[in-house]
């Protein structure tokens, strides 16, 4: 069973069949699972901790353009890997 609290309201509760606890010491290691694949194909730096994920890169102010684009390119790689997992 769930319920949702926000500030002094406590709703119903309700029960859910998806997804995890919040909290739940799985989440970490399902998320980095999951995630390690997108992160291992771009160009940038990139750091994971728990259940998050950054990337980045850095360059000379001359070359913010070839940064914008390798930026996006990498962002382009993750999300149609995202796309064709979603679709199998």
């Amino acid at each position: 069973m769930a319920k949702c609290i926000f500030d002094r309201f406590i709703g119903n509760e309700f029960e859910t069949n998806i997804g995890l606890p919040q909290g739940s010491v799985l989440a970490p290691t399902l998320f980095n699972i999951y995630i390690n694949e997108f992160l291992n194909d771009i160009k940038g730096e990139n750091t994971k901790f728990a259940n998050d994920g950054t990337m980045w890169q850095s360059r000379k102010p001359e070359k913010i353009d070839e940064l914008k684009e390798e930026m996006a390119q990498d962002i382009g790689k993750a999300i149609k890997k995202k796309d064709q997992r979603m679709k199998s």
